[in-house]
């Protein structure tokens, strides 16, 4: 299901740069500090551990090596992250969520539909990249999705996807 959720995610994305309209604000921030950050909750009657919150993975150094000096990283939600640019409406989200691996297919449905995506290796156990330069992959149960469609950093988009999935993968 969560692969889904990506796919439709990808999609929604791709539909919202294409149509060059987004309204979409991001909701206030609780906090913009990688400690004050807490794990998402297991789901009700489960013994499995908590997966970390992104936020909780990235600092504020990570995002001023993609974003640029002053870039500060933001708690999106309970499963969702922001690294936000200091001087621009520049930004990467990052989202960590529990793994479905009986629908999991590292890319394959994504890459019929989107001719531009590909594998990407060396980043978790299987993984893609999609719109441009986002990356989705898998590590253990979670499934970890870099979304670069507010990125306007000074580096390559893909290259700052790859720098920001390394550290989360290398977190996990």
């Amino acid at each position: 299901m969560a692969h889904l959720r990506t796919l439709s995610i990808g999609l929604t994305y791709a539909l919202v740069i294409g149509s060059g309209a987004c309204s979409k604000s991001a909701p206030p921030a609780s906090d913009t500090t990688q400690a004050a950050s807490t794990p998402a909750q297991p789901p009700a009657g489960s013994n499995a551990a908590a997966l970390p919150h992104p936020c909780t993975l990235l600092t504020a150094t990570d995002a001023e090596e993609v974003l640029g000096p002053g870039a500060q990283v933001t708690r999106e939600s309970e499963s969702a992250c922001r690294l936000k640019s200091a001087t621009s409406d520049s930004e990467i989200e990052v989202k960590i969520e529990e793994l479905d691996r009986d629908i999991w297919d590292g890319g394959e449905t994504m890459m019929k539909l989107d001719k531009s995506a590909k594998k990407v290796t060396g980043i978790g156990e299987s993984g893609y990249a999609f719109m441009g330069g986002s990356i989705v992959f898998a590590k253990g149960r979670a499934e970890v999705s870099v979304i670069m469609s507010v990125y306007k950093g000074p580096m390559p988009t893909f290259e700052a996807a790859e720098i920001i999935a390394k550290k989360v993968a290398g977190a996990l």
